[in-house]
């Protein structure tokens, strides 16, 4: 009898502790997962140094009559591109509005945190640059 008495006691205590991790565990998710909800676009914003970063775009000399670019921010280079990204080649750009317009598009990947700014293939097309370059 004693026996019975000390089982159930073991049994009943282990059930409780185990309830008890079970429903701390559930509590600590329910609060992680609710603090990334509320603070997953202020830590966005905390955490990019490049939303409100002087960046200057100039365009540079390239290989045969061709245009690159270069992007400073705050006066120091953060991008050096003398010639055309995603194309094989040392050539840049046939203009320097095409130059210009896939640096304003890096710009922006920057400013939203999109990190490597690169840029493809398809991006260049859609941009409207490719029409002046060979592949």
């Amino acid at each position: 009898m004693y026996r019975k008495r000390i089982n159930i006691i073991v049994v009943t205590v282990t059930i409780f502790l185990i309830a008890f991790f079970i429903a701390t565990n559930l509590i600590t998710k329910r609060d992680t997962i609710n603090w990334d909800a509320e603070n997953e676009q202020r830590d966005i914003n905390e955490t990019n140094p490049y939303a409100n970063a002087e960046l200057t775009i100039m365009i540079i000399p390239a290989p045969n009559n061709t245009y690159g670019y270069n992007i400073t921010m705050e006066g120091r280079t953060l991008i050096h591109q003398p010639n055309a990204p995603a194309l094989p080649g040392v050539e840049g750009f046939k203009t320097r509005e095409d130059a210009q317009k896939v640096a304003e598009f890096v710009v922006q990947k920057i400013r939203t945190n999109v990190f490597p700014p690169s840029v493809s293939v398809a991006e260049l097309d859609s941009l409207g640059v490719l029409r002046n370059k060979k592949m």
